[in-house]
């Protein structure tokens, strides 16, 4: 179909008002008689708590208000999202600590420098018990249990051990006789640690109450209606006291999908009657906010001669840290690659260990997993002296193929990206000393869950757009244009102000690739209820049939006759006179079928075997994104998901010391910047899904296969396979020597 503003590279709708200061962001929003609130952290990683006394910090100048767990209902509350509906977490420690950092009180003052001088007057009696830190402590028979209570918690699953909390497991075929069948077994474990998203705007909110009770909670986030709905539970409020206001997000990655301060927040307002804001400073984000589960993976394959797959089995141990969070379902759906496997097992486990609690990054658990299965793809095609893309073409998925979980493929596009990186020359046979490429191939899905939309005629014919959809990648400015497309006005005629949980119906919040997808349902579906509207008005007024009318350049008019029309403010005028009344249109839409997205990528490095110094030269990439509404958009978050995919392969880790972060900044904790990030190429490929206008996810796939990419390609320049991320240059200087002997 020929469009005239989908597909479309328009720039985002809210770059001006962001460049030039105009936006509004957590730490932005200021009330009248404003406190500042701080919490104090735990110096443990699990000790119980035997005392806690506020009585100094209360009596301190300038101090309105202490607040600990006992200032609350003693209960535990869930945090689903991806994983099961286990509540495990209290919104601060109430009896015992189980990671260092987690929050045991908190103050709100007049000032910051007042309110951590109360926090130091805070007196916290604990005992220290043993830990386990990592997933192997966690693991053994007489480890020491972060929830020793675990089995009679809301919502626990059958399957719950010690400190296994959540089991996932799928399987296809025999795998014991497809190993028997096959002509080569390969057996390797991989690990992954874990990182923080790096967003560069902290976690920021402001809590503030009425004369009423009412509450109000300004905050950065990804889920307001989650926010609202964490907070009612926590604090045993009524939802319809509760207003819940989504600010600007300055990044988030899945980072911001969580409560975090919001209920010390919203309590600290409450008891001193006063409003407070609290901003995490860097270290707290590190200490407390919910970075990327570490993953250790340990695959068994089995394949013919000549590649071809028969076997594959995977075990995925998911370090969830103290409370769940991990995505460890992720890891049995995408843990075995996108490959045609007849007989296949997957087990993915959740493990508490005595850390900061995990959360989601940008498409959680399959960069970890694919890390793991890429490498082992390329250690078969290098191992059996065929190239490993053609390795990846002879296996890969096509329509009619089905998953180990059982999801049978549509209309997919990975092999029209496999053939993209190679006619586009991102992969060539040429090599020279001391550079490798790497090849990898990656899967994610689009996902659906409940999204509304409101779509308004104003009477100058500008129009209104009213979603719950929050915009953290741009998408924002997609929806503008599907609803510019069907409405046939101009962009920038539309306005979409940012919402709150007063004024939009119930919507999902912003992950798993969905807004564009989703949200563009629900955005045409309004729009085609209130085009539906107009063309009933028109069609009276101008006394021609319905049929017979078009939409274009902000007016209505008679096909054939372009000098019998309406612009749209006339039409919505004219609304106001008739039953109509006001020209509104509403979309709703509920869970929709995933559609699957498929990526191949290409790194170019260069490694020095003596340093270990690897330096990324180009990165590639191809991607099925079903129909790009906005290839502008799209080409910068494949660029944005490759960046950060190298930052994960070669760079970035929170290191751990007895559950403490010894690298909670920016200084000690590396990302990748401007000077490090190499040459980029995308291509985008376009196999339409079941979604609006064909649309595939965007957002989470471009970090999914880079990792593994880097790796392969540093095997090819150094000959040495590195399984454990980050690929750092002391890990390539070992690897060297090791093969030196």
């Amino acid at each position: 179909m020929a469009f005239s503003v989908v597909g479309k590279g328009l720039p985002r709708i809210d770059g001006a008002s962001k460049v030039r200061g105009g936006a509004v962001f957590g730490a932005d929003v200021k009330l009248p008689g404003m406190l500042i609130g701080v919490f104090l952290p735990s110096p443990h990683a699990h000790a119980r708590i035997r005392h806690i006394d506020t009585y100094r910090a209360e009596g301190l100048p300038g101090v309105k208000g202490v607040v600990t767990a006992q200032d609350a209902p003693s209960l535990r509350y869930c945090t689903p999202a991806y994983g099961p509906s286990l509540c495990d977490r209290t919104f601060m420690a109430r009896s015992k600590v189980r990671y260092f950092g987690e929050p045991v009180a908190a103050v709100a003052a007049v000032d910051e420098e007042t309110a951590r001088e109360a926090l130091s007057l805070i007196a916290v009696e604990y005992e220290e018990i043993p830990a386990a830190f990592t997933i192997p402590d966690a693991l053994l028979p007489d480890a020491p249990l972060v929830h020793e209570e675990l089995l009679s918690y809301q919502g626990v699953g059958r399957e719950a051990r010690g400190n296994i909390y959540l089991q996932r497991s799928a399987a296809r075929g025999d795998v014991s006789r497809g190993f028997t069948e096959s002509d080569f077994v390969f057996e390797h474990t991989f690990a992954t640690p874990m990182v923080h998203q790096s967003y560069v705007e902290p976690h920021a909110m402001v809590a503030a109450v009425d004369d009423a009770g009412r509450a109000t909670v300004w905050t950065t986030t990804q889920a307001p209606f989650n926010i609202r709905s964490d907070l009612a539970t926590i604090l045993q409020m009524p939802l319809s006291q509760i207003r819940v206001v989504p600010l600007e997000v300055g990044g988030g990655f899945g980072g911001k999908l969580f409560t975090t301060l919001e209920p010390i927040c919203l309590l600290l307002a409450r008891k001193a009657r006063r409003p407070v804001r609290m901003v995490m400073s860097r270290e707290e984000e590190f200490l407390i906010a919910r970075p990327r589960a570490a993953v250790t993976a340990r695959l068994k394959t089995g394949v013919k001669r000549d590649g071809t797959l028969v076997a594959r089995e995977g075990e995925f141990y998911f370090d969830t840290g103290a409370y769940q969070g991990a995505p460890v379902s992720f890891g049995v759906r995408f843990g075995l690659g996108p490959y045609r496997i007849p007989n296949a097992k997957a087990d993915a486990y959740g493990v508490y260990t005595n850390k900061v609690s995990a959360g989601y990054f940008r498409a959680p658990g399959a960069p970890q997993v694919t890390f793991a299965s890429e490498s082992q793809m390329d250690i078969i095609a290098r191992e059996l002296g065929i190239d490993p893309w053609e390795v990846r073409w002879k296996n890969a998925w096509e329509e009619g193929d089905e998953s180990v979980t059982g999801e049978r493929m549509g209309r997919i596009g990975l092999k029209k990206t496999l053939e993209e990186v190679r006619r586009r020359g991102m992969w060539r046979a040429d090599r020279e000393v001391g550079r490798g490429r790497g090849l990898a191939c990656g899967q994610w899905y689009t996902g659906g869950g409940a999204t509304s939309a409101c779509v308004t005629i104003y009477e100058d014919g500008t129009v209104g757009l009213l979603t719950g959809a929050i915009d953290i990648t741009g998408s924002r400015t997609g929806l503008v244009q599907i609803l510019a497309e069907e409405l046939g006005v101009a962009p920038e005629r539309i306005v979409v102000p940012v919402p709150d949980t007063d004024t939009i119906p119930w919507t999902g919040e912003t992950s798993g690739s969905r807004i564009t997808y989703g949200g563009g349902a629900a955005v045409l579906q309004a729009a085609r209820d209130v085009k539906g509207q107009i063309l009933g008005l028109v069609a009276e007024k101008l006394e021609v049939s319905a049929e017979d009318l078009e939409l274009g350049g902000g007016r209505v008019y008679v096909k054939g006759s372009r000098e019998k029309s309406l612009s749209l403010g006339e039409v919505a005028l004219a609304a106001q006179g008739t039953k109509v009344g006001a020209l509104l249109g509403w979309g709703v839409v509920g869970r929709l079928s995933p559609a699957p997205v498929f990526a191949t990528q290409v790194a170019e490095v260069q490694v020095d075997a003596e340093t270990g110094q690897v330096e990324v030269l180009k990165l590639g990439g191809a991607q099925d994104v079903g129909f790009a509404v906005n290839p502008l958009s799209v080409a910068g978050q494949m660029e944005g998901g490759m960046a950060q995919g190298m930052g994960y392969g070669i760079m970035e880790a929170m290191i751990f010391f007895r559950g403490k972060v010894e690298n909670p900044n920016f200084a000690d904790g590396k990302v990748p910047t401007a000077a490090d990030v190499p040459s980029m190429a995308t291509a985008i490929v376009e196999e339409p899904s079941d979604g609006p206008l064909g649309v595939r996810g965007v957002g989470e796939m471009p970090i999914v296969p880079t990792a593994a990419a880097i790796a392969n390609a540093i095997h090819d320049a150094a000959g040495v396979r590195i399984r454990e991320l980050p690929v750092t240059p002391e890990r390539v200087v070992a690897a060297v020597k090791e093969k030196r002997g």
